[in-house]
């Protein structure tokens, strides 16, 4: 989350949607080392094709980066490689860890591991975010096209990410 944090700083939310493609990518080559999965040239080929596909979204009207490109589009594909790190080692751990009896269910992994994603932002909202507030937040929405949104409205947008993110982990 803090590289996807840093990539969307840096590249833009557009850019950055771009640049997280990737993780498609990742996913499929880390289950080709990791797990030993067979990935047929058909599949590789999807893949390639929904990377290039998405990347290509950005030609037709140039996106300029808010800060540095170089590190929006390190920060992307290393939020992308640690994303798609985490598929193939939950299934490793599924497939060849011996399970506890009796072992807890995958529903259960999966929402404690959404649980964790959404303490780890509140965490990081509170600890860096929080004390930073003015710079980091409302000062960029004062100097905003649309004008300055209420403080109330930003932190119920916080709180929302936070949810989505924990809803995101889950599927």
């Amino acid at each position: 989350q803090a590289f996807d944090f840093l990539a969307i700083s840096n590249a833009g939310v557009q850019l950055y949607t771009i640049l997280h493609s990737s993780v498609t990518f990742f996913a499929a080559l880390a289950a080709v080392i990791v797990l030993r999965t067979r990935v047929t040239v058909v599949q590789w080929s999807a893949v390639v094709a929904i990377v290039v596909g998405i990347t290509l979204t950005g030609i037709p009207t140039p996106l300029p980066s808010q800060g540095s490109f170089a590190l929006g589009l390190a920060c992307a594909v290393l939020g992308s490689l640690c994303l798609a790190s985490s598929y193939p080692t939950a299934e490793l751990l599924f497939r060849y860890v011996p399970s506890p009896s009796p072992r807890p269910a995958e529903e259960f992994c999966s929402f404690a591991g959404g649980m964790l994603n959404v303490l780890l932002l509140l965490v990081w909202t509170l600890a860096y975010t929080r004390p930073r507030w003015d710079a980091l937040v409302l000062a960029p929405l004062r100097a905003a096209p649309l004008g300055p949104v209420p403080s109330g409205t930003v932190i119920a947008l916080y709180a929302s990410h936070a949810l989505l993110v924990g809803i995101h982990s889950l599927y």
